[in-house]
């Protein structure tokens, strides 16, 4: 296959690759993109793919503007609780309520169902081209281009990385990253349960971690309705290797003993996963001139406020607007200097946000965490504070839907 230069290329072709390929695209830029492989499906024994993510609205809105929103495989949720394990506090708010109102706070999707989206969307656009599977095996700077195992040398004067946190392309470009470990582990799970989830996103703080669980689409048999949720457990290392030692009926049984039964008995387990947490940031965005990272490339945060995917498009979101600029300017991608200035914009106001992110997410796991009588007296004395104030709730409402101060587009 013979060489070939484009305007960007973005490796990794997952939501946040995908979706950034095809809103720079949109704005103008032929764009090559290099996967390792094409989507697949995994369906566990419930029916659901056990690989769950939680939308914001503002991300919702990129990704329809994309066209690669799914349709199918989604839950909108409209409300949530939170309470403490260690005391009385509890928190619910709901879309309905806010001012003005909102038809969610969030959705709840399985992760093939959006990525075979955007993949259709993917091939069918005219300025795209897409390798896979491909694999990125050298990194050249004079000229700057990425080489691939089929034999094809594509160059270009940006190159995203995207490909996740344990990125190649950042290693390549020799950047360095860092990590934070946070001594949990995440258990992963889909499970149907007796009562209807009525749409809503659970989340209790135990001593060991936060425990969610997070509504699912309804399934077409009318004894599944509302019935199955996606449970993320986030707990210490110890607590992860008692859960794996049970059975399927001894899990469920403890769920539901951690839960409060707040959605009756566990009927039924699909496949555990578990994964170790760390939180992680690249100590730079752009490792070499003309490479920038987007996504878990760039950074890594705890999912107890499940934005680390909505943080990745917020990045896809502030890169696009900032090169958008460059269609205006063709100059400007064969001017290093020019490009270098709009790389570092993009990496000032992305950085900032995900610092505060993972500074957010770490604070909050260390509270919720605080065993001791003065902490717990705190923790539920502050849920049962925002719950007084419609003005503060409303805050903490938005925050949770992308669109307040700290996840704000």
């Amino acid at each position: 296959m013979a060489d070939m230069t484009v305007d960007i290329v973005v490796v990794g072709a997952g939501v946040v690759g995908a979706a950034a390929a095809l809103g720079l695209a949109d704005a103008g830029f032929q764009v090559a993109v290099i996967e390792r492989a094409a989507p697949s499906r995994l369906s566990g024994a419930l029916g659901f793919d056990p690989r769950t993510i939680a939308l914001s609205p503002a991300s919702r809105t990129l990704l329809e503007a994309s066209g690669g929103w799914p349709d199918a495989g989604v839950c909108a949720y409209q409300r949530m609780t939170v309470w403490d394990a260690e005391g009385v506090g509890e928190l619910s708010f709901a879309a309905a309520e806010l001012e003005p109102a909102e038809p969610a706070l969030g959705y709840i999707l399985e992760l093939s169902s959006l990525t075979s989206g955007l993949w259709r969307a993917l091939n069918a656009h005219p300025r795209l081209r897409v390798f896979a599977p491909a694999n990125v095996v050298r990194l050249g700077f004079a000229p700057r281009g990425v080489g691939l195992t089929d034999g094809t040398y594509i160059t270009a004067p940006i190159v995203i990385g995207a490909d996740g946190a344990n990125s190649q392309l950042r290693s390549l470009a020799g950047g360095a990253v860092r990590a934070q470990a946070t001594g949990q582990v995440a258990v992963a799970a889909v499970v149907r349960h007796e009562r209807p989830h009525a749409h809503t996103a659970w989340q209790r703080f135990l001593p060991t971690g936060p425990l969610a669980f997070l509504p699912l689409h309804d399934l077409k048999a009318d004894s599944e309705v509302q019935r199955c949720s996606a449970v993320i457990w986030s707990c210490t290392q110890a607590r992860a290797e008692e859960l794996r030692a049970l059975d399927d009926a001894q899990f469920a049984a403890a769920l539901r003993v951690a839960f409060e039964s707040r959605l009756g008995a566990i009927r039924a387990v699909d496949t555990r996963m578990y994964v170790p947490l760390v939180q992680q940031q690249a100590q730079r965005y752009q490792p070499r001139p003309g490479v920038v990272l987007i996504g878990d490339a760039a950074h890594v945060v705890h999912p107890l406020a499940g934005q680390g995917m909505n943080l990745g498009l917020r990045d896809v979101r502030v890169l696009t607007e900032v090169l958008s600029r460059a269609v205006e300017v063709p100059a400007v991608l064969s001017e290093a200097t020019l490009l270098a200035g709009l790389l570092d914009r993009y990496e000032t106001r992305a950085r900032t946000v995900n610092a505060l992110a993972i500074a957010f997410m770490g604070g909050v796991q260390g509270v919720f965490g605080e065993d001791g009588l003065l902490a717990r007296g705190a923790r539920n004395e502050g849920l049962r504070l925002v719950a007084r104030l419609p003005a503060l709730k409303a805050q903490v409402a938005r925050e949770a839907m992308g669109r307040g101060l700290l996840f704000a587009p």
